[in-house]
C-alpha cells in the first residue's frame, strides 16, 4: 500500500523554499536558475522589426508614385485624344458650312504648330497663346490662362499637309507634362518615360 503524503501547511513550505535558497559570494539570492534574453537578442528583434516595417513603407510609397503617374498618363492620352477630336470637329463644321475643309483656323501653310481650346474650338497658330492646361469652374481642361486652377499638363498641335498636290493633313496632338520636346522629336522622344504622348491622324479634303 502506497502511504498518502501529508500535505504541509502553506507557513510551513514558504520556511521550506526560503531556506533553499542560495547564496552567492556576494551574498546576492539567486531566485530562479531560468535565463533572459540578452542585449544582443533584443537588438537582433528589433533590427528585424525596423528592417520589414521600413521595408513596408517604401513598398507603399513605391506604389502610390506608380499610381500616380498611371493616372498622369490616363490623363494625357484622353488629352491628346481630345485635341485630334477637336481638330477633326473644325474640319467637319467647315463642311458643314459648305466652306473649305481647312480654311477658317487652319492655319495656310506647309507646316504648323497650334494651340487648340475646347471652349473656343479653333486653332491658334500664332504662338502667343500658352500650350499649358488649366481647369475651368466645370472641370473642363482650357488653354485660358485666366483660369484659376493651373495644371501640369501641356498641348501641342501639329498640322502638315501631306504632299504639295495634296490638301490632305497630318494631325499630331502631343500632350507633355515633362520637359517640351522640338517638333521632330516628337516620334523619337515623346514616350512615356519622358512624360509624353501623342496621337496622330490623318484628315482628308
Amino acid at each position: 500500500m502506497f502511504r498518502r503524503r501529508a500535505i504541509l501547511p502553506i507557513h510551513i513550505q514558504i520556511v521550506i523554499v526560503i531556506k533553499k535558497m542560495k547564496k552567492n559570494r556576494k551574498g546576492k539570492i539567486f531566485y530562479s536558475t531560468q535565463k533572459g534574453f540578452s542585449i544582443l537578442e533584443v537588438m537582433m528583434a528589433l533590427f528585424v522589426l525596423v528592417v520589414g516595417i521600413g521595408g513596408t513603407i517604401s513598398l507603399t510609397g513605391i506604389s502610390i508614385i506608380n499610381s500616380r503617374r498611371s493616372l498622369d498618363s490616363i490623363v494625357a492620352s484622353q488629352l491628346s485624344q481630345e485635341g485630334i477630336e477637336l481638330t477633326r470637329n473644325i474640319r467637319d463644321n467647315n463642311l458643314a458650312n459648305k466652306e473649305e475643309s481647312f480654311s477658317g483656323s487652319f492655319p495656310d501653310l506647309d507646316a504648323a504648330t497650334c494651340v487648340i481650346d475646347v471652349s473656343t474650338l479653333s486653332l491658334d497658330c500664332s504662338g502667343v497663346i500658352s500650350e499649358k492646361l488649366y481647369l475651368n469652374s466645370e472641370y473642363v481642361f482650357v488653354s485660358d490662362s485666366g483660369m484659376p486652377t493651373e495644371t501640369k499638363f501641356y498641348r501641342r498641335i501639329f498640322i502638315k499637309k501631306i504632299g504639295a498636290a495634296s490638301e490632305d493633313r497630318d494631325i499630331t496632338s502631343m500632350v507633355y507634362w515633362g520637359t517640351a520636346l522640338n517638333n521632330d522629336e516628337i516620334i523619337q522622344k515623346c514616350t512615356l518615360q519622358n512624360r509624353c504622348v501623342y496621337s496622330k491622324v490623318q484628315l482628308t479634303d
